[in-house]
């Protein structure tokens, strides 16, 4: 069955629009007749798309303006924010809460009171913890273990009263790590370390993770947009397969048009060497299992990953050695 938008000319609003994920969902939108796109971004910048109106809003806080950009939208996908990084410090810990909770309270209310239908908020895998014993499902434990968690389920539970009280439907989505060839952090560190670095201590790792193409959470968020059975909902999604670290790396590897080499080191040296570098998040992504059902998505609402992790991830690297190539 395929539901129609809920109106002929859907208005959405994408804040961060200039971003890594906020740029990929505008350039899709924009190619649809059915969708006016507006964007938000922090100062000037250049139009992602000549079809996307772009508003600039300043800084994300409890005090930012949304208004103009908010006049007769729709529906608002949120994925500005302050990025995931390893440090824990207490000022951190307050500036994660001005930008992703205050800074996502203060847009809530405001959508609300320009008559926005819909909220759509990119959240993360994050609010579980990092690593799993089990395939997370929305209804799992939460565990956010850092600032940055923290700060993404606190304006989940934020955004859920604000949206409960209103009428405004809210939708959240919680990605595991994104890939694509210009995805940022660890992803692109990796493809770096993978072009140079032949010879790995992996061979012993046999984890099962879940990762989500660029491309497949952004038919997904497009999809959340104007599915009736999404109002409300959260969700959890990711690719369909589950890969080890060796088995991601080497696809990685293909992808290059290399090759990579695993050696057996021990689990407990592994550990060790992450602790005394201040790298045990990025152990935990590189050792642990954390993977992700994401059957509710598909059957509430039809989706359907658009590509798989293999064809997805030799994509991403190919690409990624192409623009380094230039």
């Amino acid at each position: 069955m395929i539901i129609e938008p809920l109106s002929s000319s859907r208005k959405i609003l994408i804040t961060g629009v200039n971003g890594f994920i906020g740029s990929a969902i505008g350039k899709h939108l924009a190619h649809s007749d059915t969708y006016d796109v507006r964007g938000s971004v922090r100062g000037v910048s250049d139009s992602i798309n000549e079809n996307v109106v772009l508003f600039e809003t300043g800084s994300i806080n409890a005090s930012t303006d949304w208004n103009k950009a908010l006049a007769g939208i729709d529906c608002v996908i949120h994925t500005a924010g302050l990025a995931h990084n390893k440090c824990t410090s207490a000022d951190e810990e307050r500036a994660f809460r001005e930008v992703n909770v205050k800074g996502t309270i203060c847009l809530a209310k405001q959508a609300v009171a320009c008559g926005v239908k819909r909220f759509v908020f990119l959240s993360s895998i994050g609010v579980y913890g990092e690593f799993s014993r089990e395939a997370l499902k929305e209804g799992s434990a939460l565990n956010p273990v850092n600032s940055y968690a923290r700060s993404k389920l606190d304006a989940e539970e934020a955004l859920l009263q604000i949206c409960a009280s209103s009428g405004m439907e809210c939708v959240i989505v919680r990605p595991p790590l994104v890939y694509a060839w210009d995805a940022p952090g660890n992803f692109k560190r990796l493809l770096s370390l993978l072009g140079k670095v032949p010879l790995l201590p992996f061979k012993n790792v046999d984890n099962h993770r879940s990762f989500v193409s660029l491309k497949n959470l952004v038919s997904f968020v497009s999809l959340c947009t104007y599915h009736s059975a999404a109002a409300n909902e959260i969700f959890v999604i990711a690719d369909d397969e589950k890969l080890s670290t060796p088995q991601f790396m080497s696809i990685l590897a293909s992808g290059l048009n290399t090759r990579v080499t695993f050696f057996p080191v021990k689990d407990s040296w592994l550990y060790f060497g992450a602790k005394i570098t201040g790298r045990k998040g990025f152990y935990h992504q590189l050792v642990s299992s954390l993977e992700i059902d994401n059957s509710k998505a598909k059957k509430i609402l039809g989706w359907a990953p658009v590509v798989s992790a293999e064809t997805g991830l030799e994509e991403a690297a190919a690409k990624y050695k192409q623009s380094q190539n230039h």
